[in-house]
């Protein structure tokens, strides 16, 4: 039988390796109290109703919202240094025997920083300063066999678009169903369960030996 392998990892950040989800909240909190008071965000479903595209659309119209997602990442790029990565799934990407990539849809150098000493992990991290994740993902799939790892719809529907196997994870922004619905190639509830998907594909050092 073969067994699918990839030349490169590349994983999300925010969700994924970073738990950026109290302070993203806090962020969006305080540029819709700019135009409303007394709104609360401090869960997804929050966030979803008072910040989501819908409702950024609802607050200044559909073209000024994406202002609106420029200063969220601004504000998130600014307050870095406050957010905290998950330990065990950096770990598992320690372990990769290929090259492990970060690509975001931040800014690069926010994530470098929340990233702290960890950034040694991982041999690449872009953002929005280098392009759209689509482009980035575009490019990367163009030069290599890659599998992308994401807690995000919108991120499997970008994979499914330029044909990128992906792995959804249920620790980040996104819970278990709304991905299971999205259809990933491999839905994974626990940094463990990713590793052994990862060893699966005999891309990590605990496999190899």
């Amino acid at each position: 039988m073969t067994i699918q392998t990839y030349s490169q990892v590349i994983f999300d950040a925010d969700g994924v390796l970073v738990d950026s989800r109290a302070e993203a909240w806090r962020a969006a909190e305080d540029i819709v109290s700019i135009f409303e008071s007394g709104v609360r965000v401090d869960s997804v479903e929050s966030h979803q109703k008072y910040f989501g595209r819908d409702a950024q659309c609802g607050l200044v119209g559909e073209e000024a919202s994406p202002v609106l997602r420029s200063m969220h990442r601004l504000i998130m790029r600014h307050r870095a240094h406050r957010l905290k990565t998950f330990p065990n799934v950096i770990e598992v990407a320690r372990q990769l025997i290929v090259p492990a990539l970060v690509v975001t849809a931040a800014y690069a150098e926010g994530i470098q920083v929340a990233l702290a000493n960890d950034i040694t992990v991982f041999s690449t991290v872009v953002g929005r300063e280098q392009g759209t994740k689509v482009e980035l993902l575009d490019s990367l799939r163009q030069s290599s066999d890659v599998i992308y790892i994401t807690d995000s719809r919108r991120d499997i529907a970008i994979c499914h678009l330029l044909s990128i196997p992906v792995v959804a994870v249920t620790w980040g922004y996104s819970s278990s169903q709304c991905l299971a619905d999205a259809n990933p190639d491999f839905l994974v509830r626990r940094p463990l369960e990713l590793e052994a998907l990862l060893s699966s594909f005999n891309l990590t050092r605990r496999a190899s030996k």
